[in-house]
């Protein structure tokens, strides 16, 4: 029941960023309660009683209040994803693609919160992501996801 309603919070995310303007990033109050929402939402990630997606435990993902100058850019995280994400999300089968800047730019709600949950790359995948990796990811969106 928890996953059900957690993915349910992280489709509506998904749904949030298709309409948001992407050269908006959230505000630093939106963020922190996007963060601690996420946090809460996604809590029991680890149980993987319906074949969901499971969290490393050991994940201590945290939204950034502020872009720091000067801000990350695309090509600051697209090695991060073509290293870590890409083997499943290359735009083949099912799994939408992350392989290209409007891919990631339209997907940045949900990579958000994936990020903060730790369960993109699922542990099962084998892939591991480091916490660096993520909070890189993580502050560059905050800082609205530049080109």
């Amino acid at each position: 029941m928890l996953f059900r309603t957690s993915m349910m919070i992280v489709s509506c995310l998904a749904c949030l960023a298709c309409s948001s303007s992407k050269g908006d990033p959230p505000a630093p109050e939106h963020d922190a309660a996007a963060a601690e929402s996420d946090a809460s939402a996604l809590e029991d990630a680890e149980t993987k009683a319906d074949g969901g997606l499971v969290a490393p435990p050991e994940c201590d993902a945290t939204a950034p209040l502020t872009c720091p100058d000067p801000a990350p850019r695309w090509k600051d995280v697209v090695p991060i994803f073509m290293q870590r994400c890409t083997s499943c999300h290359n735009g083949a089968g099912e799994q939408w693609p992350l392989n290209q800047y409007e891919h990631v730019a339209d997907w940045y709600g949900e990579i958000r919160a994936q990020m903060l949950a730790c369960t993109m790359p699922p542990v099962d995948a084998g892939i591991d992501m480091p916490l660096a990796e993520r909070q890189k990811i993580l502050t560059w969106i905050r800082c609205g996801f530049p080109e």
